[in-house]
């Protein structure tokens, strides 16, 4: 778990940095493999949540937002 700046670009809007959401994810499962002593290939299955109302497009011939 790590928390991400947070932008708010007008009072009630709350805003987050697409590609520090990327690159913290990567961190915090790369961080979470080495400390369980197992490889990506030894997980069957995970689990994604999101906050409410939150939408994110990705360029499909890069996979970065």
């Amino acid at each position: 778990q790590q928390e991400f700046e947070q932008i708010f670009p007008k009072p009630g809007l709350v805003e987050h940095d697409a590609s520090e959401i990327w690159r913290k994810q990567h961190e915090t499962i790369r961080g979470a493999l080495e400390a369980a002593g197992i490889t990506a290939e030894d997980v069957d299955s995970i689990g994604i949540t999101n906050q409410r109302e939150t939408i994110l497009l990705w360029d499909r011939s890069t996979s970065e937002p």
